[in-house]
């Protein structure tokens, strides 16, 4: 039973799910329209189970709290005990902090520079160690209350964080250097500018086309003064060299390449239907030690 989630994607191991979350990491994507999770081996981060849940009508956080607190309880799976459980949470409000400005009892002024708190959220602040910054974003009060009840080790994570982080280390996998990252989600895209290897900007918009899509990178470019037949452009996410998509953008950069591939080297071939996007952050979340 799942209520008003609404199942789109479920692959299992062919060689035999057991659910006991022995030796075993659970990662959660959140946001208020869906939810996906994954299963994997502790040591190899092979997966053995991935689900992906989007739901129809917008629920206000006490209500989704609610429903998927309920679908938690009567899964299966979802309650083994996990040897890490790590969720990675998307809102659009984060704030970035250089670690040598940073005080625990200002976040709430840091994020008031870019967005206006919200009543019922509280702040949450995540450590990026290869960016040297804090970021800072609300996440709501009671879904971190009944998160923390099912999961007492849950660790929840800004998924911007994840892919900050993520591409700073795609630097130390590839010889070119790139200027922008992309990371391309059904309705929303995330830019990230960079000079010499240093980030210099982040951001997340909503899109409902390619041409949405285009207009916030020449936005950003233009703000930014960068020439995209000049640059280098790396992107992940709802995105294959076959798309559409890329092939749009590769008529307009110098160079547009895929972000290395953080699959494991052996997995059953049933998880080759997962959508890269699905898989690349569940599989990004589970190897997460922030």
């Amino acid at each position: 039973m799942t209520g008003p989630f609404l199942k789109a994607i479920s692959v299992a191991d062919k060689s035999g799910f057991t659910g006991s979350g022995k030796n075993q990491f659970l990662s959660i994507e959140l946001e208020l329209d869906g939810f996906s999770f994954g299963i994997f081996d502790a040591r190899s981060l092979k997966p053995s189970l991935i689900e992906s849940y989007i739901i129809q009508e917008g629920f206000s956080p006490s209500q989704f709290a609610a429903i998927l607190h309920e679908f938690i309880v009567k899964s299966p799976v979802l309650l083994a005990p996990f040897e890490k459980v790590n969720l990675g949470w998307y809102h659009q409000h984060y704030t970035l902090v250089p670690e040598k400005l940073y005080l625990p009892s200002a976040k709430n002024k840091y994020h008031s520079l870019s967005a206006d708190y919200s009543e019922g959220y509280l702040l949450s602040s995540d450590t990026l160690a290869k960016l040297g910054a804090y970021g800072i974003y609300p996440f709501p009060e009671v879904l971190d209350h009944k998160l923390k009840i099912l999961y007492p080790n849950v660790k929840i994570i800004h998924q911007a964080t994840i892919l900050i982080e993520n591409a700073l280390k795609a630097f130390e996998l590839v010889i070119d250097d790139f200027d922008i990252f992309l990371h391309i989600r059904p309705k929303k895209i995330e830019v990230l500018i960079f000079d010499k290897r240093r980030l210099v900007f982040y951001n997340s918009f909503s899109h409902q086309s390619i041409d949405d899509l285009m207009y916030f990178i020449f936005y950003v470019l233009e703000q930014f003064r960068l020439d995209a037949g000049k640059i280098n452009a790396m992107v992940t996410g709802e995105i294959t060299e076959n798309s559409t998509t890329f092939q749009y953008l590769s008529k307009y950069f110098q160079k547009v390449a895929l972000s290395p591939s953080n699959a494991p080297a052996h997995f059953d071939a049933a998880f080759g239907q997962v959508p890269e996007i699905v898989y690349h952050n569940l599989i990004n979340l589970a190897k997460c030690e922030l």
